[in-house]
C-alpha cells in the first residue's frame, strides 16, 4: 500500500453544516479529529495532514494532523527575526510555519 504524502495547505477556517472548511481559491473540506478553539473559525490558518476518508464519510479531506493560526506563525517568525538568525520575511515566515506545524 502506498504511503500518503503529507500535504501542507492554507486559508480561511470555516465551518458548513456538517464539516470544517479550508477557503482560499478553493474550497478544501477538511477533517479535524483533534480539539481546538473553534473561535479560530474566520481565522486564517496553516494545516497539515494527509488526504482520505475519515471513518462514517464517503468524502475525502484533508485529515488534519495540526493546525496553527497565522497570527501565532506571525509571533514566531517575529521572533526568528529579532533573534538574529531570520534570513528574510519570507524565509522566517515558512521557517516558523514548519516549526509549529512540526513538518
Amino acid at each position: 500500500m502506498a504511503v500518503k504524502p503529507k500535504i501542507m495547505d492554507y486559508g480561511t477556517l470555516r465551518a458548513s453544516s456538517d464539516s470544517w472548511l479550508l477557503v482560499r481559491e478553493h474550497v478544501q473540506p477538511l477533517h479535524i479529529p483533534f480539539d481546538f478553539d473553534t473561535s479560530m473559525e474566520g481565522t486564517m490558518v496553516s494545516v497539515i495532514g494527509k488526504m482520505g476518508k475519515p471513518k462514517g464519510s464517503p468524502d475525502t479531506r484533508l485529515i488534519a494532523e495540526r493546525m496553527v493560526s497565522h497570527k501565532d506563525i506571525a509571533a514566531r517568525a517575529k521572533a526568528i527575526h529579532q533573534s538574529g538568525q531570520g534570513v528574510s520575511a519570507q524565509d522566517d515566515w515558512l521557517r516558523a510555519e514548519r516549526e509549529l506545524l512540526g513538518g
